[in-house]
């Protein structure tokens, strides 16, 4: 069974990518850059969904706010 990206709880960069619109190499920097939405084990990164949205929130880039650029 699998899980729908929206009801993830972590995400893969390319999960992530597609999910937000981000480019995979943006979100690479932007994750290293911001640990505090990310957990980093190996040589892998996982976004935590709820932790992102909530920035993007936040800085703007979500539904209460308008779109600016932030990466």
């Amino acid at each position: 069974m699998k899980v729908p990206i929206n009801q993830k709880f972590m995400l893969t960069i390319t999960e992530a990518s597609e999910y937000f619109c981000i480019g995979v190499k943006a979100l690479r920097k932007f994750v290293a850059d911001h640990q505090e939405i990310s957990i980093h084990y190996g040589n892998r990164w996982r976004i935590i969904r709820d932790k992102m949205e909530d920035y993007l929130v936040r800085v703007g880039f979500g539904e209460e706010g308008t779109k600016r650029k932030v990466i």
